[in-house]
């Protein structure tokens, strides 16, 4: 199926922002069709799952490069299935909803009612085309004793610099959730290329959709969407390097960010097994922090630090782009990186949390890391927590406030393995009171390891115990109640398909006593 650019016009149109996606319900009826070619390219998912439920996901797209994906306008059907086991023999649940050129042909199954703590197989069939199956599972009933889980993360996967091949290693490891921690796709090409982007920098709905298509049709992304549920949050690059709220980096391109914001917003709720009713503003924001309960063993508080944050300090027409700084902006108070909403939630759900961990997921290094700027001065990374230091305080007075030694950060988006102490910030020689790991990225390069690894051996980063960012790969944890032990994962190299995998580093936290260990 295919159609024109001028028949796309009137359902492609993007308004004032996101609102009118958001609040649609499908007005017309699914309609006949026939599919040529498999319709099924970009996979299958399931996410943000509950104790009772599971988002499941796939997105109709014959022609993966054409924006509707080749079904134009067409509203078509789609049958899902739930089984209780892989041969699909035991039929839990099916139903049938519709695919609608409004969100992408995206389908979105929220299901709640179901057993807790185990796994499910789904499929989905559309014009008589079967999907592949995949395999999702619930999370155990919140205060239910849970003795053991398998958690991976990951974050940072630019297409043109290399294949996903991590994602077979980690689908491998059977995760019993994977989180992504921003940075999904790259909206811009730069560095060393293995291959190419399907479009130039996206500018509207179309091309982000064109875009995110030529990611998802990458197998191994899709082996690893299809091993586990994900729950996903965002960085920058879904939309524009280094924005925060509806500031964009460069003062250039203010007049037409809310509308680019949007348009990224809604590919990414497109293309990704997100989608809980919660999520959804009538204000065409999305709410994606949110809390996962794993039995009485672990909360997981994930994070939005892009959609509410205050512009970066420091920032003048002639030096916008981000780096090390250091001005009194920085500290001011009142600045906030989670807006004063997901602030007050976050210190709730940390003051309330009755579980044994308490996880912190969210995109970039918490911990305190000490740079230089060119000219040799101590400064903060604008677009990071130490251009936020009051707002990460106030997170540490909250973590000092609960008087446990259980909480674990997870982070992203720094192209490399990083493991640290979380220290009290406000004192010189503050206790620790958290333990972080930061997993590299999938495929995206970095080039600072001479002048970290440089930095990391001068005073003030004594807590930093680890870094490599010469290695690309995810990070996995098994964790129990008394200990994590979590692996930095790599791959010999992601510029060919069939790499090796091993473990770089293996580390440990024990519960009670904040603090990277060795394993």
């Amino acid at each position: 199926m295919s159609v024109t650019r001028r028949a796309l016009a009137g359902s492609l149109a993007l308004s004032a922002g996101a609102a009118a996606f958001l609040n649609a319900r499908p007005a017309r009826s699914a309609e006949p069709v026939r599919f040529t070619s498999d319709p099924f390219k970009l996979g299958v998912a399931s996410g943000d799952p509950t104790a009772d439920g599971v988002v499941l996901w796939t997105r109709l797209a014959p022609e993966p490069f054409d924006p509707t994906g080749g079904l134009g306008s067409a509203v078509v059907e789609v049958k899902w299935t739930l089984a209780a086991d892989p041969a699909f023999k035991t039929i839990v649940r099916a139903g049938a909803t519709v695919a609608h050129p409004d969100r992408g042909h995206s389908v979105h199954v929220e299901l709640t009612g179901l057993e807790t703590g185990r796994p499910y197989w789904y499929r989905f069939e559309a014009g008589g085309v079967r999907s592949p199956a995949g395999r999702t599972r619930t999370l155990p009933a919140p205060a239910l004793r849970t003795d053991r889980f398998k958690l991976a993360w990951a974050s940072c996967q630019h297409f043109e610099q290399g294949w996903f091949t991590p994602y077979r290693d980690m689908a491998a490891w059977e995760p019993d959730l994977v989180l992504h921690l921003g940075d999904y796709i790259y909206e811009s090409s730069w560095g060393p290329q293995v291959r190419r982007h399907s479009t130039l920098q996206p500018s509207n709905l179309e091309e982000f959709r064109v875009h995110h298509a030529g990611y998802k049709l990458d197998a191994d992304l899709q082996r690893a969407h299809a091993a586990a549920p994900w729950a996903l949050i965002w960085d920058d690059h879904e939309v524009l390097n280094d924005y925060a709220a509806m500031t964009p980096a460069n003062p250039a391109d203010r007049e037409r960010f809310p509308a680019l914001r949007a348009a990224g917003y809604q590919a990414w709720f497109e293309n990704l097994p997100v989608g809980r009713r919660s999520m959804l503003q009538r204000t065409g924001e999305m709410r994606i922090y949110q809390q996962l309960l794993i039995g009485d063993l672990a909360q997981i508080l994930m994070l939005d630090t892009r959609q509410y944050s205050d512009p970066r300090a420091c920032v003048t027409p002639e030096r916008w782009r981000s780096g090390v700084m250091n001005c009194p902006e920085m500290a001011l108070p009142e600045r906030t990186r989670l807006g004063a909403d997901q602030e007050y939630w976050f210190g709730q759900s940390l003051d309330r949390g009755l579980s044994r961990w308490t996880v912190i997921a969210q995109p970039t290094l918490f911990a305190d890391m000490k740079q230089k700027d060119p000219q040799g001065n101590y400064g903060g990374y604008q677009d990071g927590w130490s251009g936020f230091p009051a707002a990460r305080q106030r997170m540490v007075d909250r973590i000092v406030r609960r008087g446990k030694q259980d909480v674990v950060v997870l982070s992203g988006d720094m192209h490399g393995f990083f493991a640290a102490d979380v220290r009290d910030f406000s004192k010189p020689e503050g206790a620790v009171v958290a333990t972080e790991f930061v997993g590299t990225s999938i495929t995206s390069v970095s080039y600072n390891y001479d002048r970290w690894a440089k930095w990391l051996t001068e005073p003030g980063n004594e807590h930093i115990k680890f870094m490599d960012d010469r290695v690309r790969g995810w990070a996995g944890a098994e964790i129990t109640r008394d200990r994590w032990t979590v692996d930095f994962r790599v791959a010999d190299s992601v510029w060919t398909p069939n790499p090796t995998f091993s473990t770089l580093r293996r580390f440990g936290v024990e519960h009670g006593k904040a603090g990277v260990q060795a394993a």
